[in-house]
């Protein structure tokens, strides 16, 4: 049986995870965490159109998330780049955010 992560857990690696990672366009961070399934989700909000290099970052994230926990902590992880110009509050944060930039 799989053991149910903590909320704060996550945020915790999620913060170590993103220092060294945060770029020009990425605007926000959400993650979602289906405990009963085991599924994390990373998504990454962007300024632009998402690049080769920006599915590369959100997998360096993922990585550096990754090894803090054991590999049987999760049935499977999905990273995703969404690009939106949409105010930070029409974002949809899924479980929360991580990270959001302060726009102006």
């Amino acid at each position: 049986m799989m053991s149910v992560i903590s909320r704060e857990h996550i945020l915790l690696a999620l913060q170590s995870s993103l220092i060294g990672n945060v770029h020009r366009s990425l605007r926000a961070v959400a993650f979602k965490y289906q405990s009963d399934v085991n599924i994390f989700t990373l998504r990454f909000y962007l300024s632009n159109s998402p690049s080769k290099e920006d599915y590369e970052r959100v997998s360096v994230v993922m990585t550096e998330f990754i090894s803090h926990f054991k590999f049987s902590d999760f049935s499977k992880l999905q990273e995703e780049c969404v690009f939106s110009n949409d105010q930070l509050s029409a974002l949809e944060p899924l479980d929360g955010f991580v990270f959001a930039r302060s726009e102006e």
